[in-house]
């Protein structure tokens, strides 16, 4: 979901922020940051109100500015919430198919396909069972 299409009451501010953190190839492969459906995954999560309540501590004016600009006062005045979205919004792009089929992966979650997994000799692990325990009960 496109963080200026949610009725989120930030939505244009997100969008701009999302996008210098993350702009569009040149090329167009790659979504930018505001087109990989961070707002719908943190709705999910239940995490609306932690976005709103940050965004709000962006200085007055400061939306209108330069995307850059933005970024540089996040950086230094509030990143803690910046790095936390930065990590948010990596994990919901990377989750995106297009950026997925862009970087040369299948853009598929792996099940129910899976992967294999190689078998190994599990009685190598004998030794470790046979110790028993090496923590103290209380």
């Amino acid at each position: 979901m496109h963080a200026a299409t949610h009725p989120f009451a930030h939505g244009l501010l997100l969008q701009r922020l999302l996008d210098a953190m993350l702009p569009p190839s040149a090329d167009g492969r790659l979504p930018a940051g505001s087109a990989v459906g961070l707002l719908a995954m943190l709705e999910q999560q239940g995490a609306l109100e932690w976005l709103s309540a940050g965004l709000q501590r962006v200085p007055e004016g400061q939306d209108a500015a330069d995307p850059e600009a933005l970024l540089e006062v996040l950086k230094r005045q509030h990143f803690t919430f910046l790095n936390e979205l930065a990590r948010k919004l990596m994990h919901c792009y990377y989750l995106d198919g297009r950026v997925m089929r862009a970087i040369g992966l299948e853009a598929r979650s792996p099940f129910p396909e899976g992967y294999h997994v190689q078998g190994g000799d599990l009685s190598l692990l004998e030794a470790v069972y046979d110790r028993g325990e090496l923590y103290r009960n209380p």
